[in-house]
């Protein structure tokens, strides 16, 4: 008699709750076991295998039926290389991951996840492999795909899951044992509790640091890259340097929430000091404008609460801090 855990897949015998996912086992015979075995294509990994498998054909097939079709009607069949025969392909494409993505989310319970990881392969198929040689430009090419593409999966594995919902977990609740009853589990807030001023302090200086030395930063790269690296024009150059600096306030944010349970609060914390700080810098450069403030501060907010946020998710603290009993004089 063979029990089946729905959640791990695993096999027990003389039991009745699977032991590590504390759900219900299920009585499965031998022929659906191997049968379940062999369904690969069942799995989260071989639906994505076969959602980007059909985003390809379908883009493929409705550029070869046009084809076809401009052939049959004595037009012309080598239309793609001009502007409105790019923006059909891309359309194909588009149409093509809307319902890969469905198949690939299709009873997942994070389908977005699924359908942005078949957006971002599909956009480094085509490329590598593109449908016409006809490009507006390389670099604005590049940057659309991989933004577009994985929004476009992302909302196909939504549609797809709202049309398969994937099925609910079932909860069993279970009594805790009289010695478990006494442990005090800690509390995680989020909001609450102090802030921690020299880690504060410590993301905030990384923040400020990794934007005032941003060019400096870059310019080591390149040096160690020893003409491997290259920036060519204004627009990469402009991106390296907002990459750089988002990625020194993610780390920095991140030194700022490690080892305490309020980390988000750190981070934005550290944030809005930096972002005083910035403030004052950029007040003193004639070539600063508003915008730039508006859009430094906003990204400052956002990536300084995702950091701290994953910094005490990351280095959670081991333990809570205890408090300090005052002894006052009777």
């Amino acid at each position: 008699m063979a029990m089946v855990c729905p959640a791990c897949n695993g096999r027990f015998e003389q039991s009745l709750e699977c032991p590590t996912c504390k759900v219900r086992l299920e009585y499965r015979t031998e022929a659906e076991l191997s049968a379940r075995q062999g369904q690969w294509q069942q799995t989260p990994w071989g639906r994505l295998l076969a959602g980007l498998l059909l985003a390809q054909g379908l883009a493929h097939g409705l550029k070869q039926l046009v084809n076809a079709v401009l052939m049959a009607s004595d037009g012309d069949a080598e239309g793609w290389q001009t502007t409105a025969g790019a923006i059909c392909l891309f359309a194909f494409q588009g149409l093509g991951l809307l319902i890969g993505g469905a198949v690939a989310g299709a009873g997942q319970n994070r389908a977005w996840l699924f359908g942005s990881l078949l957006g971002v392969m599909n956009a480094l198929i085509f490329f590598v492999f593109p449908m016409t040689s006809y490009a507006l430009d390389s670099e604005s090419k590049l940057y659309a795909s991989l933004v577009l593409n994985p929004a476009l999966g992302a909302l196909g594995a939504l549609l797809g899951a709202l049309i398969w919902r994937p099925l609910p977990a079932i909860k069993t609740t279970n009594f805790p044992t009289q010695a478990q009853a006494k442990i005090p589990t800690p509390a995680m807030p989020i909001w609450s509790g102090p802030i921690s001023w020299p880690r504060v302090m410590l993301g905030m200086t990384l923040i400020v640091a990794g934007s005032v030395w941003t060019p400096r930063i870059m310019a080591w790269i390149l040096e160690m890259g020893q003409g491997t690296l290259e920036v060519r024009t204004h627009l990469q150059s402009w991106l390296l340097q907002w990459e750089i600096s988002a990625l020194v306030t993610l780390i920095g944010a991140a030194a700022a929430g490690a080892c305490t349970f309020n980390g988000l609060k750190q981070g934005l914390v550290a944030g809005l000091t930096a972002a005083v700080v910035l403030i004052g810098v950029n007040l003193g450069n004639p070539r600063s404008s508003f915008e730039t403030m508006s859009l430094m501060l906003g990204g400052l907010v956002c990536l300084t609460g995702a950091g701290g946020w994953f910094g005490s998710q990351l280095l959670p603290p081991l333990a809570q801090r205890r408090k300090r009993r005052s002894y006052g004089l009777a």
